[in-house]
């Protein structure tokens, strides 16, 4: 059996947790006689191939400023026949993508359904169902992830005194018309007719994020929930159980057999992700700040700044500035993917401060494969991995001065980090996960026989 994954990214020139995901499992199915072909996108003319461990990578071009049509996929992205002449050529009875996006998004999905192939889909991040891109309301508080069109018409910026009848009514604008209508009242100089643009424009846009959504679902075989809330989100959204499968992610690498940590003095706080918003790092380092300087704690910054995330740079001046009066907060640079696994385990305490809905991360799983506990905001998926006071501590996502305690807390009494560390158990592999995606591809191509 042949397995086509399509995903946005991919090594090397990519490792955030989706590509770590994809690029793990076309390992592990390989091992079982299961081979894959990746597709992903890569700016530029021309289309490119190499092989990466056991895996096939086909890179199709994409623009690398696409207009806005293209980045709402209103209409298929610059090349997009260079990737659909591929495709054709495939013999795959699946079609498994892991990304959402104008690069590989629903005009990809649609071409492999529309080729007889099985599609599979697998949500890695809020951002086919939240505009914001984060499950967070209004920025601050969670989300329950229900489309709606005064809700999240509200939290991308329009008037919360608009009624719910007239919000929905505008939903049904068509976009062209409510773009042309934002941008027109936009130009006058006062705020009140400004916002009158963004109410024509904003539940229009919502409700077109609906009907994408609920496209996704027409065009998979299966969804794949790698987290409990994503499942909950999806039949909020009207998506039928029988086409969403439950299967939370796995450690890259197998639990280890780990003699019990020796505590440092002080300990060592260790952070990785990238330089950006939503990764909390700006909460971590100003709680670090606000601690007295007689807390026994380190903090070691391991991160990355990604070209399309605009804010890391400004966080990573900040943080800059505050290390610089603060010795016990040390910026280190960017770990290569063979160090990350090292540089956690020689951590005491690994700190995850997302301040969005994690579907993960990998690196909770990743600590705890290594013995190493961790601290972590009371959101999305890392509430979902961690059991407060048995393997980590969660702490409350936005408040700098609960992380504050919570540091202090653990830093002064280095026997609940002990106990922490003996709380871990065995964590769920990526031979787990392959296991259970070969049984679902056995599956959907068995029925495909039967017709």
């Amino acid at each position: 059996m042949n397995i086509i994954h399509a995903v946005s990214g991919f090594p090397p020139d990519a490792y955030g947790g989706t590509e770590v995901y994809v690029a793990k499992l076309t390992d592990c199915l390989h091992s079982r006689g299961v081979d894959s072909i990746v597709a992903a996108p890569r700016e530029g003319n021309e289309s490119h191939f190499y092989h990466h461990n056991t895996t096939e990578v086909h890179r199709y071009p994409v623009p690398t400023n696409p207009p806005l049509d293209q980045w709402q996929e209103l209409v298929p992205h610059d090349h997009f026949e260079a990737f659909a002449t591929w495709l054709k050529q495939q013999s795959a009875p699946i079609f498994h993508q892991h990304s959402y996006r104008f690069d590989c998004g629903s005009h990809h999905l649609r071409l492999a359904k529309q080729l007889g192939m099985k599609t599979v889909m697998t949500l890695h991040i809020p951002e086919p169902i939240c505009l914001r891109q984060t499950m967070m309301r209004n920025g601050t508080e969670p989300c329950d992830g229900r489309i709606d069109e005064a809700q999240c018409g509200v939290c991308l910026g329009m008037s919360d005194k608009v009624p719910a009848t007239i919000a929905k009514t505008l939903g049904h604008l068509p976009p062209h018309l409510a773009q042309q209508m934002k941008k027109s009242l936009h130009q006058f100089p006062s705020p009140r007719v400004r916002q009158l643009g963004t109410t024509f424009a904003t539940p229009t846009l919502v409700a077109q994020n609906r009907r994408r959504v609920l496209e996704m679902a027409d065009l998979c075989d299966r969804i794949v929930a790698v987290c409990h809330w994503m499942y909950d989100v999806l039949l909020r959204n009207g998506i039928p159980a029988e086409k969403i499968v439950l299967c939370p992610q796995g450690s890259p690498i197998p639990h280890q057999h780990f003699a019990p940590k020796s505590l440092s003095q002080p300990l060592k706080l260790g952070f990785l992700g990238r330089w950006h918003e939503t990764k909390g790092i700006h909460i971590l380092v100003e709680a670090m700040q606000k601690l007295p300087r007689d807390i026994p704690v380190t903090l070691t910054l391991h991160g990355s700044l990604h070209g399309k995330f605009h804010s890391g740079s400004k966080i990573l001046d900040r943080v800059k500035e505050i290390a610089e009066q603060d010795d016990r907060i040390q910026i280190k640079p960017l770990l290569q993917r063979e160090e990350v696994i090292p540089a956690i385990a020689n951590f005491d305490l690994l700190a995850v401060p997302s301040q969005w809905f994690e579907t993960g991360p990998l690196v909770v799983r990743e600590a705890h494969a290594v013995g190493t506990p961790v601290i972590g905001s009371d959101l999305g998926g890392i509430a979902e991995l961690i059991k407060h006071g048995v393997d980590g501590w969660l702490v409350k996502a936005n408040d700098v001065n609960a992380w504050r305690d919570a540091i202090s807390e653990l830093a002064t009494h280095p026997e609940i980090v002990a106990k922490l560390c003996q709380g871990i158990a065995p964590v769920r592999t990526f031979e787990e996960v392959a296991d259970e995606m070969q049984t679902m591809y056995q599956s959907l191509v068995s029925q495909e026989a039967l017709v």
